[in-house]
């Protein structure tokens, strides 16, 4: 996968000022990775707000953030695999794998069975904020499955 100007740019800004302010190499390395990540949610509500989502520009743009965001998954994979002392091949392609995998899934049928569910959902909710409502639960079953994927949570 190629690095895009928007993990390059962040990774150097971050990694360089820590270094400026004479923190250790692995702290500015982690640094510049933590910079790396952008926010989906806010480009989308910029979006949304304008009444742009609908667009085929505004899709492009939060195609590209949500690649730039896996980008930056894999830079933080490979520094904390550095920071342990041990560069793991293995473990950065299982983790491009599943991150990509996931997109990949959560795009092709993600938005058809949300609007099935959304459908059927206000009819039967008596809330007057039936999509947020069900946005959030998504929103955390997901966060779920996706640290039970990448190892973080192990379930009871």
């Amino acid at each position: 996968m190629v690095a895009t100007a928007g993990v390059i740019a962040p990774f150097l800004l971050g990694w360089g000022i820590l270094i400026l302010w004479g923190a250790s190499q692995v702290e500015a390395i982690f640094i510049g990775a933590t910079m790396v990540a952008t926010s989906v949610g806010i480009t989308a509500q910029v979006l949304a707000s304008r009444g742009l989502l609908g667009e085929r520009s505004s899709k492009v743009i939060l195609a590209a953030a949500v690649i730039d965001d896996v980008q930056g998954l894999l830079v933080l994979a490979v520094v904390s695999s550095l920071a342990r002392g041990k560069f793991n091949i293995a473990d950065i392609l299982l983790t491009a794998t599943l991150a990509i995998g996931f997109t990949v899934v959560l795009t092709i049928w993600g938005g058809k069975a949300m609007g099935k569910v959304i459908f059927r959902a206000q009819g039967n909710m008596h809330l007057a904020e039936a999509e947020f409502a069900i946005s959030l639960v998504l929103l955390f079953a997901l966060s779920l499955l996706a640290m039970i994927a990448f190892g973080g949570y192990s379930m009871p």
